[in-house]
């Protein structure tokens, strides 16, 4: 399996079963309907707020030690309406933003990597086109070695 891909699931996996997050975004990977699950590697037309959407991995530098060493650029993305819950201000996307990184502060299990290392580099909060629609982003860097 590809760093993008294992990186990628083992990501989802993790926030799909922490119960934090589960308090903040009702996410269900078994949904009947897409728009239900809450958490996408894409967005869908009709997805319902709040959802995360879990962007497209980065390798954005390898290293041979003599072993494969990866760093893997990984943007996650949150939004939530603030027209569907009446709850305006920053404090609802906040606190999906702030659970996400506490999910994804325990270490990760890649199929076939080793997590090495995990930087924060971005982490923002602000309103999407419609102000209505706080938006917030986390991006992280992961140093996986190939097993």
């Amino acid at each position: 399996m590809s760093e993008i891909l294992a990186l990628q699931g083992a990501i989802v996996q993790r926030l799909a079963s922490d119960t934090e997050l589960l308090k903040l975004v009702s996410i269900d990977l078994m949904a009947e309907e897409e728009k239900h699950m809450r958490l996408y590697s894409y967005i869908p037309l009709e997805a319902i707020s709040p959802y995360i959407h879990v962007d497209n991995p980065i390798v954005v530098q390898e290293h041979y030690r003599p072993q494969l060493i990866q760093d893997v650029s990984i943007t996650l993305h949150m939004w939530h309406d603030q027209s569907k819950d009446g709850q305006y201000g920053n404090t609802v996307i906040g606190n999906i933003l702030y659970a996400v990184k506490q999910a994804l502060r325990f270490k990760l299990f890649p199929v076939g990597y080793e997590v090495l290392e995990v930087r924060i580099t971005n982490q923002r909060i602000f309103e999407d086109v419609n102000a209505d629609v706080k938006h917030a982003v986390l991006t992280l860097i992961y140093k996986l070695e190939k097993l």
